[in-house]
């Protein structure tokens, strides 16, 4: 499990990098045609950008397979848990949730990072926010 939840770690950190480069990007545009740049600087700028951005490539995700894989087998799985073994499970999934006391409804809930983006659409279905 922790490899699942390195690896979205690391998916956030080059979503992050990625960013911020195309960021710079569009900014170095920007000076270039406010003429702040050179056309040299400008070359320059936006072959080293675009080089950073060849590198920010997203890893095939098999983690991510074998999480949906996981939640895909979990109602067996629940079943045949003890209550101790539920609540482990419920840790494994979610960092956190929380519900409207006033009509014991759950309102949202925070997965781990290796599970957020199956939580995603599922929790939008059912008017579910996720943290």
């Amino acid at each position: 499990m922790q490899e699942l939840v390195g690896n979205e770690d690391e998916r956030q950190t080059i979503i992050r990098e990625r960013g911020r480069a195309e960021e710079k990007l569009r900014r170095l545009k920007q000076m270039y045609k406010d003429l702040i740049v050179s056309d040299d600087e400008y070359r320059a700028a936006l072959n080293e950008l675009q080089a950073r951005l060849k590198t920010l490539v997203l890893p095939d995700s098999p983690q991510l397979i074998e999480a949906g894989e996981f939640l895909e087998s979990l109602k067996a799985l629940w079943e045949a848990a003890t209550l101790a073994e539920q609540r482990d499970i419920t840790r494994l999934l979610l960092k956190n949730t929380h519900v409207d006391v006033t009509s014991g409804e759950l309102v949202a809930i925070e997965p781990n990072p290796a599970f957020r983006l199956l939580f995603t659409d599922i929790c939008q279905d059912i008017g579910v926010k996720v943290l």
